[in-house]
């Protein structure tokens, strides 16, 4: 989440030609380590594979869990807005949006248009859609579409998780708005700990990213 200041900084005070370099290399080295088959990012990675969650072999933590995806998604879109068009690590940068629209698609619940706690396991009894993430998933995709990133017909990945989220969202007697099914903040855990994560209304993960996707989407 840093990265986005990084790159900003850079911009302000003329030092691009470092910050840039920096924040298109880190958002490299999460994906070699957190990066799966499937597209998807795991929660986390331990170099020494000391955490009780580390895989032995590969030092990822056991799941894909959904918001640390998003704030990955967001940031490699946030990055893109602000390295220059030549610069050598961009393309690289545009393949992992590539890799992670592609998953969001086929992840996507076909139902809800929304997506799950633990993205890949949508089939799973007690898996179910959190609001935070599909916000921000629905803001990547639509961005990734809007900047030529991926092919159009994405665009309907992204209406389908904008009408979802919208599916979550009520009004009270006061007119003041209310956004349900979203995790409280969430550390790394097992698929138990994941599923069992508290749903709350109107928390800030899910406002702050409700706020970002819905002036995406009016704009497209």
């Amino acid at each position: 989440m840093v990265l986005p200041f990084l790159a900003g900084y850079g911009v302000q005070f003329g030092q691009r030609a470092s910050t840039d370099e920096e924040v298109a290399r880190q958002l490299l080295i999460y994906a070699h380590h957190l990066q799966g088959g499937s597209g998807l990012l795991y929660h986390a990675w331990d170099e020494k594979r000391a955490q009780p969650w580390a895989d032995p072999a590969t030092g990822r933590s056991p799941e894909p869990w959904c918001r640390a995806i998003g704030w990955y998604g967001m940031t490699a879109i946030d990055i893109l807005e602000m390295i220059p068009a030549n610069h050598p690590r961009r393309r690289q940068v545009i393949t992992l949006v590539q890799d992670l629209v592609r998953a969001f698609q086929r992840y996507q619940d076909a139902q809800t248009g929304r997506w799950f706690q633990v993205v890949n396991k949508g089939d799973l009894p007690g898996n179910w859609t959190e609001t935070s993430c599909s916000c921000m998933y629905t803001f990547v995709t639509s961005r990734a579409v809007q900047r030529g990133y991926v092919d159009r017909t994405y665009g309907s990945v992204a209406a389908r998780g904008y009408r979802g989220v919208l599916d979550k969202i009520s009004l009270d007697e006061h007119g003041m708005v209310h956004l349900v099914d979203t995790s409280i903040g969430t550390v790394i855990g097992d698929l138990r700990y994941y599923l069992a994560r508290d749903r709350v209304t109107n928390d800030l993960h899910g406002l702050g990213a409700f706020l970002i996707m819905n002036e995406q989407m009016r704009g497209m």
